[in-house]
């Protein structure tokens, strides 16, 4: 880790601790220990954004769907029909 990134992540804890969100400190902390430059490798960020994309298109189309399938149902089994 170089010296920049050590230092970003030692203003970010310290400003978290200073707001007083201690226990967002704590899990800051601990992704610091669990990503080990994960954020800097640009083939896991690209994958990482491609599932973020992926779920939300999926969750889109469900929604989508039922939706028009709510809107069938109400267009041919209304009683205001006819």
């Amino acid at each position: 880790m170089t010296s920049g990134t050590a230092n970003l992540d030692l203003f970010v804890k310290e400003y978290l601790i200073f707001r007083g969100f201690i226990q967002s400190a704590k899990q800051f902390d601990t992704e610091l220990k669990v990503d080990r430059d994960k954020g800097f490798r640009v083939s896991l960020f690209k994958l990482h954004a491609f599932l973020v994309v992926s779920a939300s298109f999926a969750k889109y189309c469900v929604e989508f769907f039922y939706q028009y399938i709510s809107f069938i149902y109400n267009y041919y089994y209304s009683t205001d029909c006819c």
